[in-house]
This record gives structure tokens, sequence and C-alpha cells, in this order.
């Protein structure tokens, strides 16, 4: 990331006023997905598929708007006390921070519990075999 580091990052987003704009849309992110799991849940099918497509959005307007400094602030949600939260943003972020996405996918796959252990060996597998296309790299200029 660089010599200035996350903290650096944060307080250059912060002097410019788009920290409170991404972390709105960090906790939007995080607020849909739960709602998506409960819509599930009651099988409101159409609703669980409204939050996350509102999910989705949030998430692009963090990366095409504010990149990787969108991105940094989205990472917060990998130690977000809901599981199927810290699935979503591993799975969003596996470009951005691999290892790091692919590690909280595997501890959440080897916990075993709920819906999110069920779905993270199918996202590692689909990285792993490059059927994964959520946040790709930006082009090449040159």
């Amino acid at each position: 990331m660089g010599a200035t580091g996350s903290h650096g990052r944060k307080a250059t987003l912060m002097s410019t006023g788009n920290y409170s704009h991404i972390q709105n849309l960090v906790e939007e992110f995080a607020r849909c997905i739960v709602s998506q799991r409960e819509a599930m849940q009651e099988g409101k099918l159409e609703e669980g598929n409204r939050f996350s497509n509102l999910a989705s959005e949030a998430f692009k307007a963090l990366t095409s708007v504010y990149g990787d400094d969108g991105r940094e602030v989205l990472k917060t949600l990998l130690r977000h006390p809901d599981p199927e939260v810290q699935m979503a943003t591993a799975v969003c972020l596996l470009r951005y921070c691999t290892q790091e996405a692919l590690k909280k996918l595997r501890d959440i796959a080897e916990s075993g519990t709920g819906h999110a252990a069920a779905v993270a060996p199918q996202a590692i597998k689909r990285w792993e075999e490059g059927d994964w296309h959520l946040d790709p790299a930006p082009a090449d200029d040159n």
C-alpha cells in the first residue's frame, strides 16, 4: 500500500471530507447483507434479491467513485461480528487484498457454521479457477 499505510489514507480521506460518505456506503453494504440474509430466511426471495442488488450498488459506488480508498474502508468489515458480512466483504475484496480475503474465507469455511461457511468454499474455488469478476483490475493505460 505504500509508505502512507492505511492510517495515512484515512487521514487524507478525512481531510477531503470523503471519509464520512465512504463510511456511509460501507455501513449500507453491511446493512444490506444482513437484510438480505434475514429476507431469505423468511422466504422473501424478491426482497432478498433487492437487498443483494443494493449491496452490489454500494460496493460499485465505493470502488468506482473512491477506488482503493473505498476498498480500504470496506476492509474494516472483515472484522464485522456477522460472518455473512465478513464473507461478502472478503469475496468483494479478493482482487484487492487477495491473501487477507482468502484467509478470511478459509476461516469462515472451517468454522462450519451457517450459510457463510457453506458459501465461502465456493467463492475460493471460483477465485482459484479464475471465474471471479466482481472487482476487475483497472485497465492498463499503456
